[in-house]
């Protein structure tokens, strides 16, 4: 019975704590909100820590599109690594390789800003794929 339960709380511990996605292409896809771990593989992790969104308000008229500034981190084998990308605001997935042996493809960052709201962090919605 002892057995039985610990199988049981370790299902859901496994199960709660990695998000599961979509494969396409080869990426597996995964729509992400910031400052949730999502796992990758065994004893790897993902987190997109913040984001700075200066892309253009849909109802403004402006001279520079934007772009999006996304912060994560890494955890490989109990190993932090952060990383910048850069997210041009011109309506096409964007790639980036090796980022510590994954490449990563942005394809959508949600809800898109209109003047004059700011959104909050933790409504972003950030559609990648993990390769």
């Amino acid at each position: 019975m002892k057995l039985y339960f610990s199988l049981i709380v370790l299902a859901v511990i496994a199960i709660t704590s990695c998000s599961k996605s979509d494969c396409e292409d080869g990426f597996s896809t995964t729509k992400f909100k910031l400052a949730k771990e999502y796992c990758l593989k065994d004893k790897e992790t993902i987190i997109i820590d913040s984001l700075e969104d200066s892309r253009c308000p849909s109802n403004v008229e402006c001279v520079w599109e934007g772009e999006v500034k996304i912060y994560l981190s890494l955890d490989i084998n109990n190993e932090k690594h952060k990383h910048t990308l850069i997210f041009k605001n011109d309506d096409t997935e964007q790639s980036f390789e090796d980022v510590n042996g994954y490449e990563l493809k942005i394809k959508s960052i949600t809800p898109y800003p209109s003047a004059p709201s700011d959104i909050p962090q933790e409504d972003y919605v950030i559609e990648m794929g993990i390769k």
